[in-house]
């Protein structure tokens, strides 16, 4: 074999492997991986959102005000308020106070003939500061929360671990459901 011929055939594979190793096939064409075009890649759908009004405790404990935040938009009613109820357990993200406290969960929540039933975790006795006036905050920022966000709920009745009781914390009874209160929602 010539010098010539093994020159030419060494720069041929030189350029070829070069070729290859930069993306390109043997027709010239950059080397695109094989992928689905873009209009056949399912998307993820963002769940629809709603806006609710959740009422916390004004930093003198006086009175409720409201907070807006975004949950997700589910179907049942259900669903919507224990969203709406587990916002407010988490507490304000304003310079209001919290009316549930620390440590607190809601076991369960279902629905009957306009009366929403929701259990809460023994935290929302035990964990309570005290007094009428917080009690009325407590109680109240649950019922005007889904009373007035959910016009299918027109009573709420609140339990502690799956127990119906007397009091929260000794002075607001807790025997029968709760209508809405207005008169303690500052404007």
């Amino acid at each position: 074999m010539s010098w010539k011929r093994l020159f030419v055939i060494s720069g041929f594979l030189t350029a070829s492997l070069l070729l290859y190793i930069f993306g390109y096939n043997r027709f010239g064409y950059y080397y695109r991986p094989k992928t689905k075009p873009t209009s056949q890649i399912p998307l993820i759908k963002e769940p629809e959102k709603i806006d609710v009004s959740l009422y916390f405790s004004s930093i003198d404990g006086g009175y409720l005000v409201k907070e807006v935040r975004e949950i997700d938009k589910k179907e049942d009613i259900i669903s919507q308020a224990r969203l709406a109820v587990q916002e407010l357990i988490k507490g304000p993200k304003t310079n209001l106070c919290r009316t549930i406290p620390g440590g607190t969960k809601l076991r369960a929540l279902y629905f009957d003939s306009g009366t929403a039933y929701l259990d809460f975790s023994p935290e929302l006795q035990k964990n309570h500061c005290g007094g009428s006036n917080g009690e009325l905050c407590t109680i109240f920022s649950i019922v005007n929360t889904l009373t007035l966000n959910f016009k299918e709920i027109k009573k709420v009745k609140l339990m502690i671990n799956g127990q119906e009781v007397e009091t929260l914390c000794g002075h607001i009874g807790l025997s029968r459901p709760f209508s809405q209160n207005l008169s303690l929602i500052k404007q």
